[in-house]
């Protein structure tokens, strides 16, 4: 009877420590799926966060080029409006030309 007594006292206490064994291993795999699952929540911010700023640094470079273009060709329409006000200019500002029959009658005859 004694003998019976012990072996199962033994055997409980032999269940009992692998039941808390198991339930230590299920919280530990437990923390490391969540801590994985956190990680890999951060690694998806990370990448959101570096494809917005990408995206957001192509529109500024985008926004930057087409104001430079926009300052180019004004720069340019301004230069060809002045070369055609100063030819406008010049040929007012110049006696008309004269014709080669008009300078031959113009010399002193011999």
């Amino acid at each position: 009877e004694e003998e019976r007594r012990r072996r199962q006292e033994e055997e409980d206490r032999r269940a009992k420590q692998r039941e808390e064994e198991l339930k230590a291993r299920r919280e530990e795999e437990d923390c490391e799926a969540k801590r994985q699952e956190e990680e890999l929540k951060a690694r998806r911010e990370e990448e959101d966060r570096r494809a917005k700023q990408q995206a957001e640094e192509l529109k500024a470079k985008k926004e930057e080029e087409e104001e430079e273009r926009k300052t180019k060709q004004q720069a340019e329409e301004e230069q060809k409006r002045r070369e055609e006000e100063n030819s406008a200019e010049a040929a007012r500002a110049s006696p008309a030309p004269r014709s080669l029959a008009n300078m031959f009658s113009d010399s002193p005859s011999d």
